[in-house]
């Protein structure tokens, strides 16, 4: 009879995630920088504010990456929660919030773009918690396990 092979250390699903992390910080600095080429009229209200958002929302998921890449250890787990969270969905919400204050009028995809972005964080969340790759690699028991 053959032995299962161990899942662990990074590949697969995980190895995705990470580089979706850095992947992200890059695009939501370009996404910025394109709506300050393409949003002129509201330019002055909105890119300024947007860029900030941006940089500092990033430095999450690129702390996240680090973090999981060669930290590797069980608050690794979270800082891959907390990039989902903070560095994809609070991002998404602030970008919604501060159009709305530059136009005073949501764009058409408020809601659909918003769901979307607290829909991937909890699929990510779980995830993370569940994965038998992700507990064996960074050394932490799911509770109830």
């Amino acid at each position: 009879m053959r032995k299962k092979k161990r899942l662990e250390g990074i590949g697969g699903w995980l190895a995705a995630l990470i580089v979706s992390f850095v992947l992200s910080a890059f695009l939501s600095v370009g996404i910025a920088a394109d709506h300050y080429v393409n949003m002129p009229d509201i330019r002055n209200h909105f890119f300024f504010n947007e860029l900030i958002l941006s940089v500092l929302t990033s430095a999450i998921p690129i702390y996240a990456a680090y973090h999981m890449l060669l930290v590797k250890n069980r608050h690794s787990v979270l800082w891959g929660i907390a990039a989902a969270w903070i560095g994809w969905t609070a991002l998404a919400l602030g970008r919604k919030i501060l159009f709305i204050a530059a136009t005073g009028e949501p764009s058409s995809t408020t809601f659909q773009d918003t769901a979307l972005t607290v829909a991937f964080s909890v699929i990510i969340t779980t995830y993370l918690i569940r994965s038998v790759r992700v507990r064996n690699t960074y050394g932490y028991e799911a509770r109830g396990s």
